[in-house]
């Protein structure tokens, strides 16, 4: 093994295997004989996969790669129903749910929001004046 083949493999070891970085690494190192792979649309299957993930799953997986990133914000069904889960329900704020309420492009459909304390009367009335069409919002505190 020489030295640049010994120091990959400290690399790769060394790296967490469900970081974004390295899942990033590794897909930008895909070849096909000696071609890089080229980024492309996403596939079928993962536009379906997406749609079963929460909200703070959304927001980790769009920080993978640019690719899954425009997948996620480029997707609108994906942000017509928004719930803010635990761990984000207790560090979201006002300007974190407009941007989140925002990809839904005036469509959010419904918006559940349970023990959100950094969440105004004022961020929520924005949220709902920006989406018309909402007809279901859940605020409440254990």
């Amino acid at each position: 093994m020489d030295i640049s083949q010994s120091e990959n493999k400290k690399n790769y070891e060394s790296r967490s295997s469900s970081s974004p970085q390295y899942i990033h690494d590794m897909i930008s190192s895909l070849k096909v004989g000696e071609e890089l792979v080229e980024p492309a649309q996403p596939h079928e299957a993962l536009v379906l996969v997406l749609s079963y993930l929460n909200l703070f799953e959304l927001l980790r997986m769009s920080q993978v790669c640019k690719s899954l990133r425009d997948a996620i914000e480029s997707d609108i069904l994906l942000w017509l129903d928004i719930v803010v889960e635990p761990p984000l329900n207790s560090r979201i704020n006002d300007d974190n749910l407009l941007k989140c309420t925002s990809k839904a492009q005036g469509r959010l459909r419904s918006l559940v929001l349970p023990s959100c304390v950094k969440i105004t009367d004022d961020g929520l009335l924005r949220v709902i004046q920006n989406n018309p069409h909402i007809n279901k919002v859940y605020a409440f505190y254990h």
